[in-house]
């Protein structure tokens, strides 16, 4: 299994290239290991593996990438970028409006 992970991470997506909402992709994250671990509890399952791969295949469609591996590696760093608000940088120094210390 380990010959079929890619050794380097996901490629960043092209120019132009539209991307899910955050809240779409956590809520797809969130499908995906449900059903996950409920077909690692039912692998002989037939209707629980097609939902398996029906999820990932979504996520790969999402995500813009070509397998499951690399979906879910720039998803989890997606959803993870978006958990903080984005940095302002440093608050700028404001002058003293006529203030004698």
């Amino acid at each position: 299994m380990g010959h079929a992970r890619t050794p380097y991470p996901p490629a960043p997506p092209a120019s132009g290239t539209l991307l899910p909402a955050p809240h779409v992709l956590r809520r797809h994250l969130n499908h995906l290991r449900a059903v996950r671990r409920r077909t690692l509890a039912a692998p002989d399952d037939p209707a629980l593996r097609a939902a398996m791969e029906d999820a990932a295949y979504t996520l790969c469609v999402l995500m813009g990438q070509r397998n499951a591996h690399s979906a879910l590696l720039a998803a989890e760093e997606l959803v993870a970028a978006h958990r903080l608000p984005p940095s302002e940088g440093p608050d700028p120094v404001r002058p003293s409006a006529g203030r004698a210390d």
